[in-house]
């Protein structure tokens, strides 16, 4: 590192703070300190040679990892909704002060569209990847369903949000939906696929079956957090496939 003078003073807090992150990573020996200067103003003031009557420099708080805390943030509105989440439990279960939670996501609206469009990337992850991994047309729907099935115990923040705005936030509307066309799109290709090979029932239209099928994983889900056995699930999903496949 280059050479800097053995005392700098300054007015302006901020720059002090950016000296302070500049030379942070001096050689062990190197250190800094603060007091007031002369007069009414208060001037800071960086030692390099620090004297004993110097205060030292207060370390900076760590930083939170915001995924971290975002993934937090959507265990806690999975669990209890928007309405059923208090700034309290968010702040506890994110491991953040209220002025980093404001800072950061500026308030618990924004947090939850926040943490809804990432569960909802996440999802929709989830759902490709069964259907990439599950061969070709309905064999893939088929594991697509047992997937969701798997994971039934866990609520779904995507359902959730719907059952309790409706379509009354324009930007949980939006989310929802940017997410439900990616997932469509994906089962028409799988329709379309069975349509092909002949494996679809007569009649079954591939963009009607599509929203069918979207339908299907809410139901699951929803019963799933009603309580339902996973007999009771599977049945369910027997039926859908029985719906979908030519006999």
């Amino acid at each position: 590192m280059g050479h800097f003078p053995a005392t700098i003073e300054i007015n302006s807090l901020s720059r002090a703070v950016n000296l302070c992150e500049s030379y942070e990573r001096e050689p062990i020996g190197s250190r800094f300190a603060f007091r007031w200067g002369k007069g009414w103003a208060p001037h800071l003031v960086l030692d390099y040679s620090i004297q004993n009557h110097y205060i030292p420099l207060m370390a900076r708080p760590k930083e939170f990892e915001r995924d971290s805390a975002l993934e937090a943030a959507i265990g806690v509105f999975r669990d209890h909704g928007f309405e059923g989440s208090s700034t309290g439990m968010l702040l506890a279960a994110m491991g953040i002060g209220r002025q980093s939670f404001y800072d950061t996501f500026g308030d618990k609206q924004k947090l939850y569209a926040a943490a809804l469009e990432r569960y909802a990337r996440d999802e929709a992850h989830k759902h490709l990847s069964a259907l990439k991994t599950g061969g070709r047309g309905l064999d893939a729907i088929a594991a697509l369903l047992d997937g969701v099935i798997a994971r039934a115990d866990e609520p779904c923040l995507g359902v959730g949000s719907i059952s309790e705005f409706g379509c009354r936030d324009a930007e949980v509307n939006a989310i929802n939906a940017a997410a439900d066309r990616v997932l469509q799109q994906a089962l028409m290709a799988c329709l379309e696929d069975a349509a092909t090979d002949g494996t679809l029932a007569d009649g079954v239209v591939p963009e009607e079956a599509a929203r069918f099928v979207v339908a299907t994983i809410a139901s699951l889900r929803l019963s799933a957090r009603g309580g339902a056995a996973p007999a009771s699930l599977n049945a369910i999903r027997r039926l859908a496939m029985r719906a979908l496949i030519r006999r």
